[in-house]
């Protein structure tokens, strides 16, 4: 791989970006065909974020995009770099049906070509909905790891780096369970959930970054939980004061009647 091809969600523009969109609107294209290396792998994946076909929140940033639907995102990408005017005054409505048969056909490649290697790729195959004896090929042979959040009874507990689900339950029973105190795990399994796929530039900020979103969450419970209590202590001090109030007026009507 040559040094200047970057890795990770990357900007795609000009030449490139209308050179990849011909091949991804094809019938023909094949993701496991496409990707020969790292830098394709990644590639495709810029342009899943670009088409809201895969949900990365460090896209936005890093592509400077707004969060819209897949078809919304699609359509207009399309349009943008295949039937626009240089000018930018032509609008889809003033499309002929040629065009916009046309234009329908490689919206469908698009999104059916991202689908797949979405599906293949970014997700595990313990989802059964999703499954694929083809599942995360590309991505396992080129050693692309992902950041899982460990969840026991349901609360994110902390981040692992792996390759996949299995090894990610593999670093969680080893490293995060024993951390953990036998009351809170005793009667909880033990899960892991994909948050996104890593590069090496940006590895360790990721996983810094869902450590501190983990650990955040809670402090802020923690806080929550203290409020409660103060709230709690409170009222238990209200609710002395009145049976000691109950109790002292019991005293004086008993001393009256006497």
């Amino acid at each position: 791989m040559k040094k200047n091809k970057k890795l990770g969600i990357r900007n795609i523009e000009g030449k490139e970006l209308i050179r990849l969109l011909k091949k991804v609107t094809k019938r023909t294209f094949d993701h496991r065909d496409f990707v020969k290396s790292e830098h394709d792998w990644w590639t495709l994946y810029t342009l899943a974020c670009m088409t809201s076909s895969v949900r990365d929140p460090r896209a936005a940033g890093i592509l400077n995009m707004e969060r819209s639907s897949s078809d919304y995102a699609i359509r207009n990408l399309v349009f943008k770099h295949f039937f626009q005017s240089d000018n930018g005054e032509r609008s889809f409505w003033s499309l002929s049906r040629g065009q916009r048969q046309s234009m329908s056909y490689k919206c469908n490649r698009l999104a059916e070509n991202l689908g797949n290697f979405v599906n293949e790729e970014c997700f595990d195959r313990t989802r059964w909905y999703r499954h694929s004896d083809f599942e995360g090929q590309n991505r396992k042979k080129l050693k692309i790891e992902r950041l899982y959040r460990v969840q026991i009874g349901g609360t994110p507990v902390a981040p692992v780096i792996a390759l996949d689900e299995e090894h990610a339950k593999q670093l969680a029973n080893m490293f995060i369970l024993p951390m953990v105190p036998d009351d809170v795990k005793s009667d909880h399994d033990i899960r892991v959930h994909r948050v996104f796929e890593l590069w090496a530039d940006r590895k360790m900020e990721d996983f810094i970054a869902a450590s501190t979103e983990i650990s955040d969450n809670i402090l802020r419970e923690n806080t929550a939980h203290q409020e409660r209590i103060a709230e709690i202590d409170k009222k238990i001090a209200a609710n002395k004061l009145i049976i000691n109030c109950l109790q002292s007026n019991l005293m004086v009507q008993l001393d009256v009647n006497e």
